[in-house]
């Protein structure tokens, strides 16, 4: 014999429950019967309150839950599907891929950074950009929202801002996206992808990119956050291996070089002038001092930034002139280095022409090491018997392959550390 609770009809007007219940013996044979009397008790109940309730909504009610519901699936089943993904983009060119006389048409001097993260994100998918710009290489890093739109929209701005055709340019042209992009700039950040392995200048550079970036309102919290995460890279690498341990820079290969073209390789019987008194003039008089150089004419346009660098170098007998006396210098010295900031040519062949030929002791030519981007020194010079050769910065290979070498081991635990 089973048992169960049977109603006695005292029900809780609210809820419809019944409030007392008692015990019932009840034949397992006949358990329809009790249903039935249990579903006649609650039915007049049940069916009250869903005319009650349906009384108070809407007509339109069921078929907007219905269409909203519906809009619903929809939405979470395509939400991946239709997010869309920003992407990190690098490209540019470099000493590695590109010759200098194609870099200097791109090169963006310092000043113009501003002007140009500004029309790259003019484009309607460029959201972010940076311009990273030196002797060796003219990067630009930005974020699009579209992978393939973004590219197109740097490529023309390359072309437009250069004057370069796209079909001449995208020979020349490397293209990176987010992963490989990132890892490019921390090793561009730790000398790794420079033509001098290990050099210190190129981490500057960063952090001058950095620093003008926070001024620009294209310069956004992404790539705030991949240049301040490469600038920690540099730092690493550089003190955490033996990657620039020594003399590393441009300039000391563009010494090297100039050394290794004098006839007696002695910097005592050549004289030697600089143009342009910045951080590269800098540390090629202080490679040349290092090198037994202890007499040196400097040119500038200004004089207190010439007379600054006379100051940092006491045992380096300078002489100072400022531009209008750039000739007479040059038909003084035989050998000429150009590291200024000047976007034209400062020296053309017609301007050695008639110059007096340099002593027997270096080979009687002058010879002209020109590490400025845009180049500072016409490379016509060369084609003509004017007495004069004239070495780029393209012309320092010959040099830094055995830097390179020395430096493979460090170079080998700076990519373990990127990575």
């Amino acid at each position: 014999m089973a048992h169960t609770m049977q109603c006695l009809g005292n029900r809780c007007l609210q809820t419809g429950r019944c409030r007392n219940f008692r015990p019932v013996a009840v034949p397992e044979v006949a358990p329809c019967s009790i249903f039935r009397q249990s579903c006649s008790l609650r039915a007049p109940i049940v069916a009250q309150a869903i005319v009650t309730s349906t009384a108070r909504l809407p007509a339109s009610h069921l078929e907007s839950s219905v269409k909203a519901l519906e809009q619903l699936k929809e939405s979470t089943v395509n939400r991946y599907a239709t997010e869309t993904k920003n992407s990190i983009i690098a490209m540019g060119l470099t000493i590695h891929n590109a010759p200098v006389e194609l870099r200097e048409k791109l090169a963006v001097p310092e000043a113009e950074w501003p002007r140009a993260i500004e029309e790259l994100c003019s484009y309607p998918h460029i959201e972010e950009a940076a311009v990273l710009s030196t002797c060796n290489r003219m990067e630009l890093y930005v974020v699009a929202v579209s992978w393939h739109r973004g590219v197109r929209e740097v490529e023309e701005w390359l072309s437009r801002s250069s004057g370069v055709p796209l079909d001449e340019l995208r020979p020349y042209l490397f293209l990176l996206r987010d992963r490989d992009a990132t890892h490019h700039l921390l090793r561009v950040a730790g000398g790794l992808d420079s033509l001098v392995m290990g050099e210190g200048q190129i981490l500057a550079q960063v952090k001058q990119v950095y620093k003008v970036g926070q001024n620009a309102p294209g310069f956004g919290r992404q790539l705030n956050g991949l240049f301040k995460q490469a600038i920690t890279a540099g730092k690493r690498v550089r003190s955490e291996t033996s990657i620039s341990t020594g003399s590393v820079s441009v300039s000391s290969a563009a010494v090297e070089l100039a050394q290794l073209k004098l006839p007696t390789h002695n910097w005592s019987d050549a004289k030697v002038c600089i143009i342009g008194a910045g951080k590269m003039s800098t540390l090629l008089v202080k490679h040349l001092l290092s090198k037994g150089c202890n007499q040196v004419t400097i040119l500038n346009r200004s004089l207190p930034r010439a007379q600054a660098l006379q100051e940092e170098f006491p045992d380096m007998q300078m002489e100072i002139h400022l531009m209008p006396d750039l000739m007479q210098c040059v038909q003084g010295s035989d050998v000429i280095f150009a590291a200024s900031g000047s976007e034209e040519l400062l020296i053309h062949a017609e301007d050695i022409k008639n110059m007096s030929k340099r002593s027997v002791v270096v080979g009687g030519v002058r010879r002209f090491v020109d590490i400025s981007v845009p180049r500072n020194i016409a490379p016509g010079i060369n084609a003509e018997d004017h007495g004069g050769i004239v070495y780029n910065v393209d012309d320092l290979k010959e040099v830094v392959v055995a830097n390179k070498e020395a430096r493979a081991q460090a170079a080998a635990e700076a990519e373990v550390l990127l990575k």
